[in-house]
């Protein structure tokens, strides 16, 4: 079971205690027959049962203190354990060393950099398996060159996966896209998206010359997919993996929520004396479209 916040389990290994950051008692679980839970050194040692909205799970029952007003028992998500095991059934009946394989390997060709909405699914969209794809994904699929999370992934991805392929992968009516053409106010994660603002007004005259919001969101979806595959080539580790003679092509590409369907934005650069002809060349197409 997950729970939020710190957890201590009892000597006996038969219940767990779930107690706040300032060591305030929550609830407990252990065992329904028989079962006696513990309270080293506080004071919220007598516990009652749920009766109204109690969830019990796999033989384990959950308990909150008498004292205690705020917390709810926590829920285990069943349907999604249901999915996976299904999914892990299926697999293993379509090819059964699949798993036994998969455990001991990993050798993706590709790395896909997109963005974190539930709705474009990585590996999925292609038709590639699990160990296929190595994949980073972030809000607006941006790649930022102080965002070590993003770099790891690129480097790992390039230095030990070996793989062949980058691929920056945007969507049309990308959420985070839209907030920065409006100039949303959305809280923190206003600063991420600075950096797609930095993408409009780079590309104003382009994005102006569109008379509907709608045909600007779009365009800005594809030139921020530009401008991140410009910023994976100018990144050190993908300079050096040219310059090392590594075998390496970025893409940019864009799906479609609309019909499921990927569209190449004309963006491939395979060397440093390719980049500035390739950005320049995909700039213009999109005032083609």
């Amino acid at each position: 079971m997950i729970f939020a916040g710190n957890y201590f389990r009892c000597a006996n290994r038969e219940s767990v205690r779930v107690v706040s950051s300032a060591g305030r008692a929550l609830f407990a679980c252990g065992p329904m027959a028989g079962s006696e839970t513990h309270d080293e050194g506080s004071n919220h040692a007598e516990q009652e049962p749920l009766t109204t909205d109690c969830r019990q799970v796999t033989g384990w029952i959950c308990w909150r203190s008498q004292n205690h007003t705020g917390a709810a028992p926590m829920r285990v998500l069943s349907q999604l354990f249901a999915n996976n095991r299904a999914w892990a059934e299926d697999m293993t009946r379509r090819e059964p060393d699949f798993f036994a394989r998969l455990a001991h390997q990993q050798t993706p060709q590709y790395l896909w950099i997109g963005c974190s909405d539930s709705r474009v699914p990585a590996n999925q969209i292609v038709g590639l398996l699990p160990g296929e794809m190595f994949v980073h994904r972030n809000v607006a699929n941006l790649v930022v060159h102080t965002d070590l999370n993003c770099l790891a992934a690129l480097q790992f991805a390039g230095a030990v996966l070996r793989v062949h392929h980058v691929i920056v992968c945007g969507h049309y009516g990308c959420g985070g896209v839209l907030a920065a053409l409006r100039d949303d106010n959305l809280g923190l994660i206003d600063n991420w998206l600075r950096h797609v603002q930095d993408v409009r007004s780079k590309h104003h005259s382009r994005l102006a010359r569109l008379p509907r919001e709608q045909q600007r969101h779009d365009r800005l979806c594809e030139l921020n997919v530009i401008e991140q595959v410009a910023n994976v080539c100018q990144t050190t580790i993908v300079r050096e993996a040219w310059k090392r003679g590594h075998d390496l092509a970025v893409h940019g590409w864009i799906y479609s929520l609309s019909n499921g369907l990927l569209q190449d934005l004309g963006m491939c650069v395979t060397s440093d004396l390719e980049m500035s002809k390739c950005y320049e060349a995909a700039c213009i197409r999109t005032n083609d479209d």
